[in-house]
């Protein structure tokens, strides 16, 4: 099966009438809906079916599928193995918090956060929303009930093929979501300033930040029930931290002032007094994003 999502291919082929008639049949069953067959298998049986051999050129190419976990590595498939290397570098509660979220920032954006942004800039019945299930269950009816579609089949759908549908197919518009064509680090780009927005600190990096991840999950729509308990046992880990930290370099909450010094009780030190083991605590490793004051307001934890 052809599944690296790159092509070059006449589109006369694909016209034929014999290519035609055959994906037409496909078509008509109806279980491109109802089993959610995809594109590469219904490309791959076009091509094996219709296609001459010496029709056919296979580029070896390196490609990664992130959503399936295939890796292909000088044209053949290889173990995938750059997720499990990446989630051995983070700490547990990190790790624990990846794993969560699929592991990627793209897909949190696109299963969490995308329905939201569409609901709301659409002002779809219900708006504003401020949690996926309720976006994603007001897009389902908004589908059905403008295109007459049988319930049975608009619920199949995913938040992000919602998400796509409603903007794009229902009201043609290029926001708030780019589009499949904008890819690499403009994709990257659009996601961050949609999710933080913001411009991204570094635009040449190829990977999102830790900084970036953590202001995609404090957005309401990402607080699932899941990720609001990692979450909290996050800020346990780092309160911890935070206690070890006072403890080992300004003492105890009586010691110092809010800032580390100041008048109760002597000069504390760096980061000493409870609040300033808080705001110390900024500097202690994980996340860079405002110690535990970070997080002390979020909706719902």
């Amino acid at each position: 099966m052809y599944f690296t999502n790159f092509f070059i291919s006449k589109t006369a082929w694909w016209l034929s009438e014999a290519v035609q008639h055959f994906l037409g049949a496909v078509e008509r069953t109806g279980h491109i809906y109802d089993h959610r067959w995809g594109d590469a298998p219904i490309q791959s049986a076009t091509l094996n079916f219709f296609a001459a051999p010496e029709e056919v050129v296979l580029v070896t190419v390196d490609y990664t599928h992130l959503s399936t976990q295939n890796e292909i590595k000088n044209g053949t498939e290889v173990a995938f193995v750059q997720e499990k290397k990446r989630l051995n570098a983070l700490s547990p509660v990190e790790a624990q918090l990846s794993e969560v979220m699929g592991s990627t920032f793209e897909f949190t954006f696109t299963n969490l956060l995308a329905p939201c942004l569409v609901g709301n800039y659409f002002q779809i019945k219900g708006a504003p929303f401020d949690e996926e299930p309720a976006a994603t269950r007001a897009m389902k009816h908004e589908l059905a009930d403008r295109l007459s579609l049988p319930w049975k089949d608009v619920d199949k759908y995913a938040p992000w093929e919602l998400a796509q549908a409603i903007q794009f197919d229902l009201n043609h518009a290029e926001g708030p979501l780019p589009r499949d064509t904008v890819v690499g680090l403009d994709r990257m780009a659009a996601f961050v300033r949609l999710a933080l927005r913001r411009e991204r600190r570094d635009p040449e990096k190829k990977e999102y930040s830790k900084e970036e991840m953590v202001g995609l999950l404090v957005n309401a729509c990402c607080q699932t029930p899941k990720v609001k308990e990692v979450m909290k046992k996050w800020e346990q880990t780092r309160a911890k931290q935070a206690i070890q930290f006072v403890a080992g370099v300004g003492g105890t909450g009586d010691v110092g002032g809010a800032d580390g010094g100041g008048p109760k009780g002597g000069p504390g030190g760096p980061g000493g007094g409870a609040t300033g083991g808080q705001r110390g605590l900024n500097a202690v490793g994980g996340f860079q994003f405002q110690g535990l004051s970070g997080f002390n307001g979020l909706k719902g934890l």
